[in-house]
């Protein structure tokens, strides 16, 4: 086997003469390196072919590292290498990351020449401003494409081994608090969302899909992508198995003036696709969604707007503020729902198991962390469940 430099890939003769030339291309997301192979009648061949490879590749990289900014830089790692390995909605989220919170700070730094004072700094400036589940993704944004540069040589240290999340700017008491909707409550909410005018007609578009939330614990991204063919009456199953992204509208030759546009996307985890069985509330709202609101659309979406589109989160959050105040309920959050169909399962003695599964959770432990608290249960017993 033939060797080259580092990052120049290497030339593999195969007993049958053949040659097989592997070149790395990036990193998976575990860190591990990514290779392309290809096999060459030849040596010969191969050599050439990989030459020519590795010529291209010079000129494409002709700028040099060590002089390189961080910005430059940065925008490479981010449409270069990321940008094949991650959603339009991730990328997004990266992009607004560097550009509002990181680019003002070190964007015309060179890249070598960036310590993990500056870094540190950063880090607990940001903190001052932003909750902890942002800068959590600060932190990370930053720590990928400084492991990126070390490995691909770029530079000789990782600043960021030695920069940490300055978790005492952040007690507990400012992590927010899960708020659901009492018993009470969610009869109210129920009977208002299916509340009808004297001519028969629904006085709450939004009502049955709302509805639809409490009674499943859908996540609100599920809702506006459920299509019919993924609701089964007769098994009374829903099988949960896309989501809606919000993207920047990149699409330069699209005659729309959108800048976001809304995508169906698969949901995120493994977990997240499942069946949530369908209860004697979700079944009413379905009927009537089917029967009063759907219309033909692209997507067979159940739930779609009068123009046959996808509702937008803030669409549905502002019709689920406005049945709150009719039903003179304290203001929560949308995600309340979900809340409040999870704390109802458990006190009708659903185990966290199941419920974990119907949530779309990754890990049983995960729901019993958050709803633990809200079950007049003893808390070993409920842990001999995760077992």
């Amino acid at each position: 086997m033939s060797r080259r430099k580092n990052g120049e890939g290497s030339i593999i003769e195969l007993e049958n003469g053949k040659a097989t030339f592997r070149q790395p291309i990036g990193y998976l997301p575990n860190g591990n390196v990514k290779y392309k192979s290809k096999t060459f009648e030849d040596k010969e061949t191969a050599l050439k072919v990989s030459n020519h490879i590795l010529l291209q590749k010079k000129r494409e990289n002709l700028i040099d590292s060590s002089n390189i900014l961080f910005s430059d830089y940065a925008d490479k790692w981010l449409t270069i290498h990321k940008k094949s390995m991650i959603r339009s909605s991730t990328y997004d989220i990266l992009e607004n990351l560097l550009s509002t919170h990181i680019y003002p700070i070190i964007s015309d730094l060179q890249l070598h020449s960036i310590t993990s004072k500056d870094l540190q700094k950063l880090i607990d400036d940001e903190a001052d401003v932003l909750a902890l589940n942002t800068l959590k993704g600060l932190f990370s944004t930053l720590n990928s494409i400084f492991y990126y540069a070390y490995l691909s040589n770029d530079i000789e240290i990782n600043p960021m081994d030695d920069v940490v999340i300055p978790f005492h700017k952040y007690p507990l008491s400012s992590e927010s608090k899960i708020t659901v909707l009492t018993q009470e409550e969610q009869i109210l909410f129920f009977k208002t969302c299916f509340k009808r005018r004297k001519n028969g007609r629904l006085c709450f578009r939004h009502g049955p899909a709302l509805a639809l939330l409490l009674s499943t614990g859908m996540r609100s991204g599920e809702l506006l992508s459920l299509q019919r063919k993924n609701i089964n009456l007769e098994s009374r199953e829903i099988n949960i198995s896309g989501t809606i992204a919000r993207i920047k509208n990149r699409d330069k030759s699209c005659d729309s003036d959108l800048s976001y546009i809304h995508e169906i996307h698969n949901t995120k985890s493994v977990a997240g696709k499942r069946v949530i069985p369908i209860n004697l509330w979700a079944e009413q709202a379905i009927r009537i969604l089917e029967d009063e609101i759907y219309i033909k659309n692209d997507n067979d979406l159940i739930f779609p707007t009068k123009t046959g589109s996808v509702y937008t989160y803030r669409v549905l959050a502002t019709g689920f503020d406005r049945l709150l105040y009719l039903c003179n309920i304290e203001h929560r959050n949308l995600h309340c729902l979900r809340h409040s169909f999870a704390t109802q399962m458990l006190y009708e003695n659903e185990d966290i198991v199941s419920l974990s599964k119907i949530l779309g959770h990754k890990s049983p432990i995960t729901t019993y962390n958050i709803y633990i608290h809200f079950i007049d249960k003893d808390k070993e017993e409920a842990l001999k469940l995760l077992e």
